[in-house]
């Protein structure tokens, strides 16, 4: 089954087998009983441990086959750990980083698309946006005096005198 690797996103094949299935068993049986016509030339107490010798072997080729293919060649990620213990899990992604980097095979292999941590935010609402400076006081300029109006019937006031410039002596 294809799948992507859910830290890097790259493309993976994992083997969905875990363990022996009844098919795989039945194989173990014909070629316990076939080797044992081979070597003993007839029946034998001793197919009994070659089969399960034979499943042994092949329950362990399927679970490591299984095992290993959970494994993000390209940035080292193992679920299984991550469930356990996302600490360890991002020390051995950082561990393989680090000797991906220091290989010199690297620069041939496809680029990685990690992750990016985000930083908080002060304000959960604007986490998207540049942080704005704070808001400046608006300041309102003074309302220009107000003259009376004169209504229909009277007579506007004439504006007041200047007052005289003081005199030195």
């Amino acid at each position: 089954m294809k799948i992507l690797c859910p830290f890097c996103g790259s493309k993976r094949r994992v083997n969905l087998k875990r363990t022996l299935g009844l098919g795989d068993w039945l194989k173990a049986l014909i070629c316990a009983l076939f080797l044992m016509l081979v070597f003993f030339r007839g029946f034998d107490g001793r197919v009994f441990l070659l089969f399960i010798f034979l499943v042994a072997v092949g329950e362990l080729f399927v679970r490591l086959r299984w095992r290993l293919g959970l494994l993000c060649a390209q940035c080292g990620f193992d679920p299984l750990i991550y469930q356990r213990s996302p600490e360890k899990a991002a020390v051995r992604v950082r561990d393989h980083l680090e000797r991906r980097k220091n290989d010199p095979r690297a620069a041939f292999l496809p680029p990685l698309n990690l992750p990016v941590r985000r930083v908080e935010r002060k304000n959960p609402d604007r986490a998207w946006a540049a942080p704005s400076p704070p808001p400046q006081p608006k300041s309102v300029p003074p309302a220009p005096p107000q003259t009376p109006r004169a209504g229909p019937l009277e007579v506007a006031a004439a504006p007041a005198p200047a007052p005289a410039p003081l005199e030195n002596h």
